[in-house]
């Protein structure tokens, strides 16, 4: 069974010095025995949650757009593909030195400012394939293409401060 570790602290209050590798040496000690720890932390670094301001159509592609997104104080053109896109929408934006899969297919690859069709893009709105989730599989309570946070979640939250599972098992 894998559970998170931010769903725990639904329930439990932990000390604020606790770590991963602690917390799953006192569970192995008092409860369940823990087989694996990942912190998912380092596959989320240099992403936030963003709130895109405005959706354009690109100048020189007809299936592109130019979403001027707020990534925490600071709007910024980012050029997507993702039909879906609205104003006020919150999204995963990808920014300069992320790492993300291109369609969810392959390696991840490093995102970089880059020109799309003459369009400067500052990172990437990403679906929920595109990140560097090790699960790469989708929340139920996420959007099937673009990966749009469910109510409630802060913005803008950088993902490493919110991502830790672990594997147990129960022995009867």
């Amino acid at each position: 069974m894998k559970v998170s570790l931010n769903w725990v602290k639904d329930y439990v209050k932990l000390p604020d010095d606790m770590d991963l590798k602690r917390l799953s040496y006192d569970l192995t000690m008092s409860t369940v025995e823990v087989e694996d720890a990942t912190d998912l932390s380092e596959s989320f670094r240099n992403m936030v949650i963003g709130v895109v301001q405005q959706v354009q159509q690109h100048p020189n592609a007809d299936k592109l757009r130019v979403c001027k997104t707020d990534i925490g104080g600071e709007i910024k053109d980012i050029v997507c593909g993702g039909i879906n896109l609205r104003d006020g929408m919150k999204v995963a934006v990808a920014l300069p030195g992320a790492h993300c899969r291109w369609h969810g297919e392959g390696e991840p690859v490093e995102i970089k400012v880059s020109k799309l069709r003459g369009v400067e893009s500052y990172g990437m709105i990403c679906a929920s394939s595109e990140t560097s989730s090790p699960s790469r599989r989708r929340p139920p309570s996420w959007t099937c293409r673009t990966l749009t946070p469910p109510p409630g979640r802060p913005w803008p939250t950088p993902w490493t401060s919110t991502t830790s599972s672990w594997r147990s098992t129960i022995n009867p």
